[in-house]
């Protein structure tokens, strides 16, 4: 598990040219640097990002804030960048990212993919692959979207919008039994394919995949 400190010092090793600029003892971390991004002819394009990193990162839900200082470009909304420069970082991919494995340089690396799309899209008019939409609608298209390879017979244990259910939810057969109870080696099926997919789960979940 990857504490706070020790994600930023990560990422600053792995990206040498990004530097710390301020940390608020109370409060976020304040990093800045470059991201080179490739179009879609493979021409560069820099940017200046700034990344705020909560005091509760790596927690689940303690999303660094990034925003966009210096542009080639313009990125409109449907970029899913706002008018202040902020990354929608909720849109997916990102927002499966698991913090406490991952850390900061993983959080980075879907930054960059989320920058490429945004670039492509405004040279293009056209995302590469599916335009999803903002915040808890675009989880929910890109959690439905990793359901649909499921198998059919495991689609069910998956919570619309959602993910993966807990041990103790009632299981969707009908039977009135909890799922630890009920269909316990199917939810487990579908756990791992939710995770070979792309998907996240609790690290908890995720470790007894790995041991099983």
């Amino acid at each position: 598990m990857v504490g706070r400190q020790e994600a930023i010092e990560a990422f600053l090793a792995a990206e040498l040219r990004w530097r710390l600029v301020r940390e608020d003892g109370g409060g976020a971390t304040t990093l800045e640097g470059p991201a080179i991004i490739l179009g879609p002819t493979d021409k560069q394009y820099l940017f200046d990002l700034r990344i705020e990193v909560p005091r509760s990162f790596p927690s689940r839900g303690a999303d660094p804030v990034v925003v966009i200082l210096k542009s080639p470009m313009k990125l409109g909304m449907n970029a899913h960048v706002g008018g202040s420069g902020a990354l929608c970082v909720q849109m997916p991919p990102a927002h499966e990212i698991d913090y406490e494995r991952e850390g900061l340089v993983g959080f980075f690396q879907q930054v960059l993919i989320h920058l490429r799309r945004a670039v492509i899209y405004a040279l293009v008019g056209k995302y590469p692959g599916p335009a999803y939409a903002h915040a808890e609608a675009g989880q929910k298209e890109f959690r439905d979207e990793l359901v649909a390879k499921f198998p059919l017979g495991l689609q069910r244990f998956v919570q619309p919008g959602l993910g993966m259910p807990p041990d103790n939810q009632w299981c969707p057969c009908g039977s009135k039994r909890r799922l630890h109870d009920c269909h316990k080696a199917e939810l487990k099926a579908a756990r791992a394919a939710y995770v070979e997919a792309g998907g996240r789960v609790r690290v908890a979940v995720r470790e007894r995949l790995k041991k099983k």
